[in-house]
């Protein structure tokens, strides 16, 4: 009889801790919602300018952007560089339709290296890496973790004058492939 009920117990007890209340089920970002999350990220740095700058969010909430550039000539081509570092604060941003509040975990990088012969042609080495954590209304959260690039050679297309390529890699846990004109506002 002992041996009955410490075998009940135990099974209690096991389902008991197996049975945590207090995980929250979450669902991944869909693509929509990852690539949202990424576009709005390049929209924060669009007014920085050398420097510490902070941007408001569009739904609340701010970011800080740092933002660092360089450029050197080398016969006919300008060469130029550049690297943003971006960190969330409770940025709320719109993301397929829900609201995503972000924070830096520990923040995203964007650095550059491009060039341009004054004429038509130019072309960006681009990457994106680190990551940010988010949280959703119903409040699930996670981790975006992002490591990708521009594809190699990404040039400026002469006729369409904007440039052509795909950053690549993995966004959220998902593998991506963007175009690069969708991340970045056309300039006037």
């Amino acid at each position: 009889m002992r041996n009955a009920r410490n075998w009940v117990l135990a099974t209690v007890a096991s389902g008991a801790f197996a049975c945590d209340s207090t995980n929250v089920v979450v669902d991944p970002l869909t693509m929509d919602e990852a690539t949202s999350l990424l576009r709005q990220l390049f929209e924060l740095t669009e007014p920085a300018v050398e420097g510490r700058n902070v941007e408001d969010c569009p739904l609340g909430g701010e970011a800080t952007v740092v933002y660092a550039d360089g450029e050197w000539e080398s016969g006919d081509t300008l060469w130029f560089s550049v690297r943003l570092v971006v960190t969330p604060d409770e940025c709320a941003i719109g993301a397929g339709g829900d609201t995503l509040t972000t924070n830096g975990d520990p923040r995203v990088v964007i650095e550059g290296v491009g060039f341009t012969d004054f004429k038509r042609y130019a072309g960006l080495d681009l990457t994106v890496s680190g990551a940010v954590a988010w949280r959703r209304n119903d409040g699930g959260s996670d981790v975006c973790e992002m490591d990708m690039a521009l594809e190699e050679e990404a040039v400026v297309d002469p006729d369409l004058g904007v440039l052509a390529g795909d950053v690549e890699g993995r966004l959220c846990g998902l593998e991506a492939a963007i175009p690069f004109s969708e991340l970045v506002s056309e300039s006037d």
